[in-house]
């Protein structure tokens, strides 16, 4: 009896010191969390007052990108100046994406979202613009992201730059959203230390995949190897997208009645990338036959006609409902100056990306906005 009662208090000392352990544990990431997961539980959580400095030498080889990255989030967890304490009376603007839109790899003044609002503020004096984009999201965690924080923020206008990751897109991903139980789930939202637990076991599960913000490569147009596609193959990708077409249309619709319900107006944006029918102005590459990955092979004929299902979409969704469409897909040009691989924008590309937007941004906001705009519009 003795012996029992000696193991059953080494069993309860064992608990008070795992118990005293987890408090410690989960104190000290409560004080200071230096992981940066986004993701708490199954809720986004931005990361708020960062800097990543990158500076690598695989960088030297990628042309068209500063060699030096500077990299920062707000308060808000976005890019872009801190919100004015005057934000009601201004003309705010917040651009939401996927990598795209986030510009990783462009520093801070080079993203299309910050040259836009270079190109805006002669014209809108009072203008703001922040970059909510994040890698990998699709139109899944666009819409926690606007249900979560961009509603409550009420900014006067969202560009919604959505498409690549839809593609192949059932369910949310897990840069978007993990499905876990629901009492791991509830766990991982109050605790820092569960949540850390969850998001090291999604970090195992997924490092055989390379992320969207992975250090960008060289892309050798010239070499690039070409890929043939058979009509059956090629008509059995497109049919299999029917109905994640569907749902991404739904996403749409959800996200504009968001907008609409918090006075937010919504402004789509097509998704553009160097492939397609089409040959680079820079190297002479048929874009139609280079292959690629998109998350499975393909070649560049085949992927542009997948994107431009979910484009067309996107202008349905427009036209019906009235919204102003910026057609980047059609417009922005099949360059490898402006590309650093098949999707991502270099700096030049990303000013471009700014003058395409303000060409047909900037008369819609004199419209809508009048009493804001100190100068016309340039031509």
């Amino acid at each position: 009896m003795t012996g029992h009662r000696s193991q059953t208090a080494d069993y309860l000392l064992v608990i008070a010191g795992l118990a005293v352990a987890f408090a410690l544990v989960e104190a000290g990431l409560r004080i200071h969390n230096p992981f940066g997961f986004r993701m708490r539980g199954n809720r986004i959580v931005l990361p708020a007052n960062k800097t990543y400095r990158i500076q690598d030498s695989r960088l030297d080889k990628v042309e068209k990108l500063d060699k030096v990255i500077i990299h920062t989030k707000n308060s808000l967890g976005f890019r872009g100046p801190e919100p004015p304490p005057d934000f009601a009376r201004r003309l705010t603007i917040i651009a939401i994406g996927g990598s795209t839109t986030e510009c990783f790899f462009l520093s801070d003044d080079k993203t299309w979202p910050a040259r836009l609002e270079a190109k805006l503020k002669p014209v809108f004096p009072s203008v703001w613009v922040n970059n909510a984009g994040l890698d990998g999201h699709s139109t899944f965690g666009h819409l926690a992201l606007m249900s979560n924080y961009i509603s409550k923020l009420r900014p006067k206008l969202v560009l919604l730059l959505a498409g690549a990751n839809d593609i192949f897109t059932d369910a949310p991903k897990q840069f978007d959203k993990t499905p876990m139980s629901r009492l791991v789930g509830s766990l991982a939202d109050h605790s820092e230390a569960v949540a850390l637990a969850v998001n090291l076991v999604r970090h195992a599960r997924t490092r055989r995949f390379e992320a969207l913000g992975a250090m960008p490569r060289p892309l050798a147009l010239r070499f690039q190897q070409t890929r043939m596609m058979s009509p059956e193959q090629e008509r059995a990708l497109v049919e299999g997208e029917g109905r994640r077409l569907r749902g991404y249309q739904e996403r749409l619709e959800r996200l504009a009645e968001l907008a609409r319900s918090g006075g937010i107006e919504l402004v789509l944006l097509t998704q553009p990338a160097l492939v397609g029918d089409a040959v680079d102005d820079a190297t002479g590459a048929d874009l139609a036959a280079v292959g690629l990955e998109m998350y499975q092979p393909m070649n560049g004929h085949v992927a542009w006609r997948l994107l431009e299902l979910y484009n067309d979409v996107t202008r349905s969704v427009g036209r019906r409902r009235g919204l102003v469409v910026i057609d980047l897909a059609r417009e922005m040009p099949k360059s490898s100056r402006y590309y650093y691989d098949f999707f991502h924008f270099t700096n030049e590309g990303a000013e471009k990306v700014g003058d395409i937007i303000l060409a047909s941004l900037c008369p819609a906001l004199g419209d809508k906005q009048p009493a804001l705009a100190a100068a016309p519009c340039p031509r």
